[in-house]
Parts: C-alpha cells; sequence; structure tokens
C-alpha cells in the first residue's frame, strides 16, 4: 500500500504539520498518543 500513496495537497500538508506539531508539544507535557481507529483486514 505504501507503493499507492498519493501526494498530498498543500492544505493537507499544513495540517499534517500542524498537527505533528500539536503532538509534540502535547508529547513534551506527558500526553501519549493512542491510536483509536481499530481496522482489521
Amino acid at each position: 500500500m505504501d507503493n499507492d500513496k498519493r501526494k498530498l495537497t498543500e492544505k493537507e500538508l499544513k495540517r499534517k504539520n500542524d498537527f505533528e506539531k500539536f503532538n509534540s508539544e502535547m508529547q513534551q507535557k506527558g500526553y501519549k498518543t493512542k491510536n483509536i481507529i481499530g481496522v482489521s483486514i
């Protein structure tokens, strides 16, 4: 599936970068990430 990845639009890249910055800040405060999307194939 990694071979089929499409390029992100400029707006999607901005959202991704904003999320990564927010995620990093929260982790520094002691929060942990948890994937709540359960996908079974």
